[in-house]
């Protein structure tokens, strides 16, 4: 993924032709922060959407599902709240969801079927429907090219800052832009998407095309960060697409390989902001495993790593205690021989072949951390990206609901 193919264009999921967004405070969040977010097309968008693999599941997404069966993988509007998960509220939840697309429908004048919905937040407290509903009027009303950023931020509910980035890709007729925006900052885990992303372009690509495109960009990038190993039921990551920049994506069009590079690169950004923003997060970390005997033994060697929280504690802590990480990867049950590994900590080989080799710079100090592990078994490789466990991780979720 060459960053020097992508120029960055401001407004977020705005960016992109067709697209409005606005952003606004209801009554769920404290202090006037926005909290109910909305974007809207103009054209229909072919939508290709995933779903949290967790058996306990927030109501919004049966919506989801149901709608997009209904229209065909259609859909024009997204309604997004944060603070309320409504998520184990039973058939009521489910009722308050499509209560909110029919509204949001009729507000906008676009087909009830093709008006969505998602929420975040504490799971077991119903939507204040009484304050939504009241502001929907002039959450439309406020349906703007400059909203992007409103939106972005209305989503979020403990990230230290909104994630949203879009890009062109091209020039001239030939140019399409990708715009997206994120929210996810505890319960990251892959298995899905982690965390709520929606992404726009104005790309020609039909649900059908765009599906496989979006499922192998999620596992390469969403499905590559771990901030607490606890997974959300409410995760929902979807693509749209309107094609009004008229840029087909496919044959005689722009190659397939060039979006799905583009789209790869949006949502890596978007993954890494994650991170970064997560709770309590102070350091960013990127696990890298090399020469596994196969793809699912990198990823399970790599995420063993990611996910331990003796290495995370260590890395919070400054400790250049590298014992921790060889331990994760040896022991979660992957084809390793530590006998012919080698680890290496922010540049510096730190052990090789069985044994510990001397090093003179410190090591895991920085706000970077880069990690990889050359199991010297095969041809496969793994990324991951993860962050440290802090204190005040801890202080935010012990009080989270409180």
């Amino acid at each position: 993924m060459a960053t020097q193919k992508y120029k960055r264009i401001p407004g977020g999921v705005c960016g992109v032709t067709g697209v409005t967004a606005a952003g606004l405070h209801c009554g769920m969040k404290a202090n006037n922060e926005p909290d109910l977010a909305l974007v809207a097309s103009e054209a229909e968008c072919n939508t290709a959407a995933f779903y949290t693999t967790n058996k306990l599941q927030g109501a919004h997404i049966s919506v989801f599902k149901n709608r997009l069966r209904i229209s065909r993988n259609n859909a024009m509007a997204l309604l997004v709240n944060a603070r309320v998960a409504n998520c184990s509220t039973g058939e009521q939840g489910v009722r308050d969801s499509n209560v909110l697309c029919n509204r949001v429908a009729a507000q906008l004048g676009v087909p009830a079927e093709q008006t969505l919905h998602a929420s975040t937040g504490v799971i077991g407290r119903r939507l204040p429907m009484d304050k939504i509903t009241a502001a929907l009027p002039a959450l439309c009303a406020a349906l703007s090219k400059s909203g992007g950023d409103d939106a972005a931020r209305a989503i979020m509910t403990t990230d230290a800052a909104p994630k949203s980035l879009c890009i062109q890709i091209g020039s001239g007729k030939g140019a399409y832009r990708i715009g997206g925006m994120a929210k996810g900052a505890g319960m990251i885990h892959p298995n899905m998407a982690t965390m709520l992303a929606f992404v726009f372009t104005d790309a020609a690509i039909g649900a059908r095309a765009l599906k496989p495109v979006a499922r192998r960009v999620m596992n390469k990038t969403f499905n590559c960060i771990s901030v607490d190993n606890d997974m959300s039921p409410n995760d929902t990551f979807a693509v749209f697409a309107n094609g009004l920049s008229r840029v087909r994506i496919g044959p005689g069009g722009a190659p397939v390989e060039e979006f799905e590079d583009a789209l790869e690169y949006l949502c890596a950004e978007l993954s890494r902001q994650m991170v970064l923003y997560g709770e309590g997060v102070t350091k960013v970390v990127t696990i890298e495993v090399e020469r596994a005997k196969t793809p699912a033994q990198a990823r399970t060697m790599a995420m063993a790593i990611a996910d331990s929280q003796l290495v995370k504690t260590a890395i919070f802590g400054n400790d250049p205690n590298w014992g921790r990480i060889l331990s994760a990867a040896c022991s979660c049950g992957a084809d390793i021989d530590p006998a012919r590994a080698t680890l290496t900590i922010d540049g510096q080989t730190v052990f090789a072949k069985g044994e510990p080799v001397s090093y003179k710079r410190k090591i895991m100090q920085g706000k970077e951390v880069h990690i990889r592990l050359d199991a010297d078994n095969g041809q496969a490789c793994a990324r991951r990206w993860t962050g440290d466990l802090s204190i005040e991780y801890v202080k935010i979720n012990a009080e989270y609901t409180t």
